[in-house]
């Protein structure tokens, strides 16, 4: 089911124009009505109806589709890889704090054992969700599972574990399936290794995005690749081979080829606010697609960690391993459009309703259409009410979930 509510006084983002002043009515958790002006104006005073149903006066600010994140680890001392339910359900509650109302759990390259334990228990969290009780039980929607190792390449593995990176092969990719049962949805792979690209196919032939990632592929690499079912590029730019005048490498294919969606984390640090500049200027808008790369540590105050068996020194926003390296984010997605509009020098105080509808679709909608997901990432009638509401600063005020409003972190 759902909740009911009616959200009144709103700008909304659509696909590809914006209501300056309207209203959204949700029933039992679904976008009933989208309309223009004020709601009761509308409905007239004799739809006595509507006045049972919670009622939220968005005073003007900006409604638009929740924050679907395809690239996380986990939270506030919570992990993926802790093979744990409970770990899951924190994970799926805290992320509504930053907006995000969908999200593919992201596992790390370990040994088979433990990953095929953490595939197990993530997935049983995600047939458990099926069941539960949204009126008691509110949370991000786990949309399925991003397998980010062991099919990569020991050259760039970043903060992966190189003791278990392993080439890419369709048998024991169907063993990982198998105990996820079904809910691998998008996996990072190097296509330099993928034989005859035969993992690539086999995924392709399934539905499921393959995302090159973690990966030394030339340019040459990835155009076959592509011509094979490669659909993405795992965090762009960072673990991958670089552009070079002699060597576009993965750096020069994501931005060469339009029908390949690039992953970007837009902390400032794992790419430059001038490489997020740069990238916005080159490429349409609708292959951008952001995301946190965020690890357990994100919410966490600063000193050394362990994680997954790594020592790890968060440092303010900045998670280093002890060979100096970046492990990984601390994130929050709503602090990754604020970033992305002080790095192309958006003015705030006059934003566009083309900016806006830009930026729905690199939090959201790409990547609904990148998933086939057709109840998610827009604003539409019969779609899931899982919305965000932003101040004119982009500001994130509320987050709702299923027509349930949701404090903001």
């Amino acid at each position: 089911m759902g909740g009911n509510l009616i959200i009144d006084n709103c700008k909304i983002v659509l696909l590809d124009e914006v209501i300056k002043n309207g209203y959204l009515l949700i029933l039992d958790g679904k976008i009933h009505e989208v309309g223009f002006g004020d709601f009761f104006t509308e409905k007239s005073n004799k739809d006595k109806k509507y006045k049972k149903i919670e009622y939220l006066d968005a005073r003007g600010r900006i409604i638009m589709p929740g924050f679907i994140d395809i690239h996380t680890h986990g939270l506030y001392g919570h992990g993926i890889m802790d093979s744990s339910i409970s770990s899951c359900e924190e994970i799926s509650k805290k992320l509504l704090l930053e907006g995000t109302t969908s999200f593919l759990a992201t596992t790390l390259t370990d040994s088979y054992d433990k990953l095929t334990k953490t595939l197990s228990v993530t997935s049983e969290y995600i047939n458990s969700c099926a069941h539960k009780n949204e009126d008691t039980d509110i949370a991000a929607d786990m949309i399925g599972i991003h397998l980010e190792g062991p099919f990569i390449n020991k050259e760039y593995s970043g903060f992966q574990n190189k003791e278990y990176i392993q080439k890419p092969s369709v048998e024991l990719f169907k063993k990982y399936q198998s105990a996820a049962r079904g809910y691998i949805k998008y996996v990072t792979i190097a296509p330099e290794h993928d034989e005859g690209f035969s993992l690539i196919k086999y995924l392709s032939s399934k539905n499921i995005v393959a995302s090159a990632g973690h990966s030394a592929a030339k340019f040459v690499d990835i155009k076959n690749a592509r011509h094979h079912g490669l659909k993405s590029m795992t965090h762009f730019y960072n673990a991958m081979s670089k552009l070079h005048h002699r060597e576009a490498g993965c750096v020069g294919a994501g931005l060469y080829f339009d029908d390949i969606y690039l992953e970007m984390i837009c902390d400032g640090i794992h790419i430059s606010p001038e490489t997020v500049a740069i990238t916005y200027k080159m490429v349409d808008y609708k292959k951008i697609i952001m995301i946190t790369d965020s690890m357990s540590l994100k919410g966490q105050s600063d000193g050394t960690y362990t994680l997954e068996g790594s020592e790890v020194v968060k440092s303010g926003n900045i998670l280093l391993n002890q060979s100096g390296s970046l492990s990984g984010s601390v994130l929050h997605m709503n602090e990754a459009i604020k970033n992305f509009t002080h790095f192309n020098d958006i003015n705030l105080k006059d934003i566009s309703d083309v900016y806006l509808i830009q930026i729905s679709a690199m939090t959201s909608s790409n990547v609904a259409r990148l998933l086939n997901i057709p109840n998610k990432g827009k604003i539409a009638v019969n779609t899931d009410a899982d919305l965000v509401l932003l101040d004119e600063q982009l500001n994130l005020n509320l987050t709702i979930k299923s027509g349930y409003v949701v404090k903001s972190r």
